[in-house]
C-alpha cells in the first residue's frame, strides 16, 4: 500500500474557510498531495511535498488530522492542517519535480462545490477533512 502525505493549507477570511489548491495543465485542479517516501515521517513528506508543488517553506505548525484508506484504492492518505495567515491570493510557481510544470495556485472555499475540473479523489479528500477538521487556534 502507498501512503500519501496531504497538507491542507488553510485561511479564514471573513469567516470563510478557504484551502490552498492549484492548478495543474494538465490534470485539472488539485489539493498538495504526494508520496511518503520509505526514508521520511508523514509530516516530514508533507512538509517536502508542499515545498516541491507550491515553493512554500511554512513554519507554522502541521497537525495531523486524520488518515483514510478510502480515497483512492490501496493508499493511506495522511492529512494534515496548516493554518497560515500571510500568504498571497494566488501565485505561479514552477516545479522542479514534476517535468518542470508551472502549477496556478488559488483558495478553494472548503465548503463549495467542486466542479468537474477536480478529480473525483480530491471531493473524497476535502470530504474527509471536513469530517476531521479541528481549529489550530
Amino acid at each position: 500500500m502507498t501512503s500519501k502525505a496531504c497538507p491542507m493549507v488553510l485561511r479564514i477570511q471573513n469567516g470563510v474557510t478557504k484551502v490552498l489548491a492549484f492548478r495543474h495543465p494538465e490534470a485539472g485542479n488539485q489539493l498538495v498531495k504526494g508520496t511518503i517516501e520509505s526514508s521520511e515521517t508523514a509530516h516530514d513528506a508533507a512538509r517536502r511535498e508542499l515545498a516541491e508543488e507550491s515553493g512554500l517553506e511554512i513554519a507554522e505548525e502541521f497537525k495531523l488530522v486524520g488518515t483514510s484508506k478510502a480515497i483512492v484504492s490501496d493508499q493511506e492518505w495522511w492529512f494534515f492542517e496548516v493554518a497560515v495567515c500571510e500568504l498571497p491570493d494566488s501565485w505561479r510557481h514552477e516545479t522542479t519535480d514534476d517535468h518542470g510544470h508551472c502549477f496556478e495556485f488559488f483558495w478553494h472555499d472548503i465548503d463549495a462545490a467542486m466542479d468537474g475540473s477536480w478529480d473525483p479523489m480530491f471531493h473524497k479528500a476535502v470530504n474527509f477533512f471536513k469530517t476531521k477538521y479541528l481549529p489550530i487556534n
